[in-house]
């Protein structure tokens, strides 16, 4: 895993999660626990999407257990609130108290960076508030290149993507990097597909597949929405 290629609040908690955490991350058995302790209601692929973010962001203690049982009824909307309740406490039983006391202990550093870096974003936006220079830039973007970034397409592609291929944590890490700096201007397509070959995060022989998809689903509508910008400040002229 190249550490230089990971947002600085992940590569921390990371650098700082117990064996046991990792291994749970990298083998993606948090995933596994997370669709099992759900098999018993009716959820959207959707809903176990994010329920697999809302465990790993405890695991990386960048939410604490109470917050994920909390949060569990606006995150995954599918689920009653008796149900919430009764899902949380299945995981906790059954998947997080495995990693106890390190979950048990309070996650400082993700109150340090406040709500938009935790819970229901989307791995995408997480990933461009996890940065800092790329929170910038896109804090100076258009309203509709914003919310082009943070659009339901964009996130689908890029959590399709992880599925699809298995991405392994290094390679979520460096696609998740990679492709936000497009995003915001700060890096170009050529450089996206460069880090691609560089890094290995597909087999050779996908690396085309897996970049024309990402230009197409992430790149392209962000694209778009700069050229609509451009020309609405022309017309306002």
């Amino acid at each position: 895993m190249n550490d230089t290629n990971i947002p600085t609040l992940l590569r921390e908690q990371w650098q700082h999660a117990p064996a046991s955490v990792r291994s749970a991350i990298l083998d993606q058995s948090y995933k596994q626990s997370a669709r099992s302790a759900a098999s018993s209601y009716e959820l959207t692929e959707a809903a176990l999407d994010t329920l697999e973010e809302e465990v790993l962001m405890v695991l990386l203690r960048l939410q604490s257990k109470d917050e994920f049982a909390s949060a569990l009824p606006s995150t995954v909307p599918d689920l009653s609130s008796a149900d919430a309740e009764h899902l949380a406490t299945q995981l906790d039983e059954q998947f997080f108290s495995l990693f106890s006391p390190y979950l048990d202990e309070a996650p400082e550093q993700a109150q340090q960076v406040g709500p938009r870096a935790l819970g229901s974003t989307s791995p995408v936006e997480q990933f461009i508030h996890n940065q800092e220079d790329v929170e910038a830039r896109f804090n100076k973007l258009p309203k509709n290149v914003q919310d082009a970034i943070l659009s339901a397409e964009v996130a689908g592609t890029f959590s399709e993507l992880v599925r699809t291929h298995d991405l392994e944590q290094g390679a979520f890490m460096t696609f998740g990097t990679s492709a936000s700096r497009v995003l915001v201007g700060l890096a170009t397509p050529r450089d996206f597909r460069q880090t691609v070959a560089e890094s290995k995060i597909v087999p050779d022989g996908k690396h085309d597949s897996f970049t024309s998809t990402v230009e197409d689903g992430m790149f392209k509508p962000v694209r778009d929405a700069i050229v609509q910008a451009l020309d609405a400040r022309k017309q306002g002229m």
